[in-house]
């Protein structure tokens, strides 16, 4: 008869612990292309992002892009404004893309396609996937586009990977490795 009310008084004081855990939680700033700080222009210069993605467009064919009254990004790895400069996130910023290697995993295989922007990931999707079962496309079907977005947000292949989806989170990562390493990206 007594041990409900020691029942209520542990739950009320669990509940009570968990409202006041603070919730506030850390605050993870990833950088991104045009994080970097002009020197006296005004604003922030790209890998090429933002100005130019292929060398082709503000007049860029791979060299550099100028403008006249604040920053520019280069396709070429340099910027010059009449006013200022502006910095890039190092290298060249041309857009290349990879196709990694097949990469067999438990239930079938894969392999991925990855486009960088100097050393930035700035895509990712499947080239192949082959599979064994119709369990396995269900779980791939949600995995693979949180895998892409993990990848992309993390610039690397260090991510969690989807939960329930082991064996395509690994076989998803090693295939970006080997991509990144065909574009001679440390991965």
């Amino acid at each position: 008869m007594q041990r409900y009310k020691l029942v209520i008084g542990g739950t009320i004081a669990g509940i009570a612990g968990v409202l006041a855990f603070p919730t506030r939680g850390s605050h993870l700033t990833i950088p991104t292309a045009g994080s970097g700080n002009a020197a006296t222009g005004g604003s922030s210069g790209s890998s090429g992002a933002s100005a130019s993605s292929t060398g082709t467009s503000a007049g860029s064919s791979g060299g550099s892009a100028a403008s006249s009254g604040g920053s520019a990004a280069a396709a070429g790895g340099s910027a010059a404004a009449s006013g200022g400069s502006a910095g890039s996130s190092g290298g060249s910023a041309a857009t290349r893309s990879a196709t990694s290697a097949d990469q067999a995993f438990r239930f079938g295989d894969m392999a991925v396609k990855v486009t960088v922007s100097g050393s930035k990931i700035t895509g990712v999707s499947m080239a192949t996937l082959n599979e064994t079962d119709g369990r396995s496309v269900a779980i791939d079907s949600y995995a693979v586009p949180q895998l892409e977005q993990q990848v992309i947000s993390a610039g690397s292949v260090n991510i969690n990977g989807v939960s329930g989806a082991t064996f395509t989170s690994q076989a998803f990562v090693d295939a970006v490795a080997n991509a990144l390493t065909k574009l001679g990206i440390k991965a």
